[in-house]
């Protein structure tokens, strides 16, 4: 059988019978477009139940003359600025409408466009057209539907009687009229009027005098008013710090989310009701302030009541890397009293594998008669330091229930929040893949901090070997650097390791590589401080740049520049040292020292953090350089 391509006309006909079913969609497409056209007032006629005539006349912004005929084309629209499909600020944008019903049926557009001084007309019989035409009337546009479906005659089969088509329309109207307040509208019918509503003009009352005008007043005597506090608190989360507890937060209380944060210091509870951060991250500062302002974010050391309970906690170790969950079992514990028949309880913390479900367990074991009556789920986040406020919206997440239902009751939780795309699992596959992610992150660091020790000892520039084996198209070997930090790579393999000791051979000596890199660095400066004084009889002066796990952060957890300094101070001879962090104002242990001092003070440069302000750097050639992050 020959395929083949189908006319013009007839696609158009076709699509109409997906956007206009009956005359009251027709109906509704044309109100909204005068809605999405700023009007404050809508006119509308039909004659029998629309299927001879449907008149919609507005006040709205109107439309301009040389644009008139692209409203009749598919898929030409003024509603979606930037072709951006996220930001759908209006009722319609698809631009189908109009095309679909001046496809199947007689179509005549009068607009006038706003300070123009000539209204202009045009003729539409089943999709055709010929010249946009001088008219008369005021800002604003009138369309006039007659003949519907009359190209299709098929269609008409499907319709109702007349009455009851015009209690479609009837109902199309009253819909829009009361969530509309600021329009007024007319309804006539076969030459009857039967609605007349104006614009309401009480700010402080808009719905509830539109409801009065539409359902009369013993419908609103009648009526049980709900509080606005109510609907604010079918929102609300509460949500237990961690380090990443608060960007959650504050992500959530932007979205219009009332959100209690809890945290066991005072300190932190009051920064955050001032409407100020304790922690650099790049946003972070702004969003808080602002949602704090608005109201949406407040902060405490103990959990309220609310509907979504979650938590962001550390989960440290405890001796030879057994991970601690103590902090994750404190948090249950607190909104254990709390919780109620259709909560949500979620736990973000990174988490050995069963940590969902033993929670669950002890939940359960206190709340008997909760059991199976509430949804619980495990969600951890993937974001990166300093871009924490962009990932926690725009990644992907992983969302695992302990059941299909509480699956899915998380998941419609983040897509309020989430732009990225959500996938579902269950609790124990969710905890694992968090887990996973960063033990593979871990084993791929661990080959280019090995690949750099044999490097060195073979005198080969690691940086210029691994830019060049990149150019493989297979290969992406990574950076190395001076180990592995913060509170994620450094820690998350070790769950795996601690539960699974015989099965992780791999992700055990990554960690062994990762760490005796941060030895081997160390020892490394030592060895350079004693060629130093066996060459100029004097100790030498050494500046230690960078104290954070990663560059242009304040974040010192689990890091292996920090973890060097300590074992060079703790090795020192009398020799003069020049600690710089400049993301940290003091620290409680190290003294330090304005980054331009240092380097201008110091013999040996050792760079173990790339920071943004080393970059630029100018190192006098008399000095030695021990570059353990490549920023050279």
């Amino acid at each position: 059988m020959e395929i083949r391509r189908l006319p013009e006309n007839l696609i158009n006909q076709i699509a109409a019978g997906e956007v206009v079913e009956r005359p009251s969609s027709a109906l509704k497409e044309l109100i909204e477009n005068s809605i999405d056209a700023e009007a404050t007032q809508i006119d509308i006629i039909i004659d029998n139940g629309g299927k001879n005539l449907i008149s919609v006349s507005d006040n709205g912004i109107g439309i301009e003359k040389d644009l008139i005929p692209l409203a009749i084309e598919r898929h030409a629209t003024s509603k979606l600025p930037n072709n951006d499909l996220s930001k759908i600020d209006y009722l319609g944008f698809r631009g189908e409408a109009l095309p679909s019903i001046a496809a199947v049926s007689e179509l005549n557009i009068q607009t006038k466009f706003t300070n123009s001084n000539q209204a202009w007309s045009l003729d539409v019989v089943a999709g055709s057209f010929n010249k946009v035409y001088p008219s008369s009337r005021q800002t604003g546009t009138i369309i006039s539907v007659k003949k519907l479906f009359y190209a299709t005659p098929a269609r008409l089969k499907f319709l109702k009687s007349a009455q009851v088509e015009k209690s479609y329309c009837h109902q199309i109207i009253l819909k829009q009229a009361l969530v509309n307040p600021l329009v007024g509208f007319k309804f006539q019918a076969d030459g009857r009027e039967i609605i007349n509503i104006r614009p309401e003009s009480d700010t402080n009352n808009l719905y509830l005098n539109r409801v009065r005008n539409i359902m009369g007043p013993s419908f609103c005597d009648e009526a049980i008013k709900i509080e606005n506090s109510k609907l604010i608190n079918e929102k609300q989360s509460s949500i237990i710090y961690g380090y990443i507890g608060l960007p959650t937060a504050a992500v959530f209380a932007s979205r219009g989310t009332s959100v209690v944060g809890v945290d066991v210091s005072d300190h932190v509870v009051s920064t955050i009701n001032a409407g100020k951060i304790h922690i650099v991250e790049p946003e972070l500062d702004i969003a808080v302030a602002s949602a704090v302002k608005e109201g949406y974010l407040t902060a405490g050391t103990e959990a309220v009541n609310a509907n979504n309970y979650l938590i962001v906690v550390p989960t440290p170790f405890k001796d030879k890397n057994k991970p601690d969950i103590s902090f994750v079992e404190a948090a249950t514990r607190g909104i254990i009293p709390l919780l109620k028949v259709g909560d949500l309880f979620i736990i973000e913390s990174t988490s050995p594998v069963g940590t969902t479900e033993k929670m669950m367990a002890m939940i359960y074991r206190e709340r008997p008669e909760l059991k199976n009556q509430l949804y619980i789920a495990y969600c951890p986040e993937r974001v990166l330091p300093g871009n924490v406020m962009h990932e926690l919206v725009y990644n992907d997440r992983v969302i695992g229930g302990v059941n299909e239902a509480s699956t899915e009751k998380a998941m419609t939780f983040y897509s309020n929040y989430v732009k990225g795309q959500l996938h579902p699992t269950n609790a124990r596959t969710a905890e694992m893949c968090k887990l996973v992610e960063n033990s593979s992150r871990d084993v791929q660091i661990a080959f280019a901090n090995e690949l750099s020790i044999i490097c060195d000892k073979a005198g080969i520039n690691p940086w210029e070997l691994i830019s060049l084996a990149n150019k493989h198209p297979r290969v992406n070997i990574l950076q190395p650097g001076c180990g592995v930090g913060g509170h994620c790579i450094a820690v998350d393999p070790y769950f795996i390791v601690s539960d699974y000791p015989k099965e992780a051979k791999m992700i055990a000596s990554a960690r062994e590589i990762n760490n005796y890199k941060a030895f081997w660095c160390a020892e490394k400066i030592q060895s350079e401080k004693l060629a130093h004084e066996l060459k100029y009889h004097k100790k030498p002066k050494v500046a230690l740049l960078g104290l954070a796990f990663k560059p242009n952060i304040d974040d010192l957890r689990e890091s292996p520049a920090k973890y060097i300094v300590q074992k060079v101070l703790q090795n020192s001879n009398n020799e003069e040292h020049f600690v710089v962090e400049p993301n940290i104002k003091e620290h409680n242990v190290f003294k330090l020292t304005n980054f331009e001092d240092a380097i201008e003070q110091a013999e040996i440069i050792v760079f173990l953090v790339a920071h943004d302000q080393f970059r630029s750097a100018v190192i006098p050639k008399e000095k030695k350089v021990l570059d353990f992050c490549g920023i050279q």
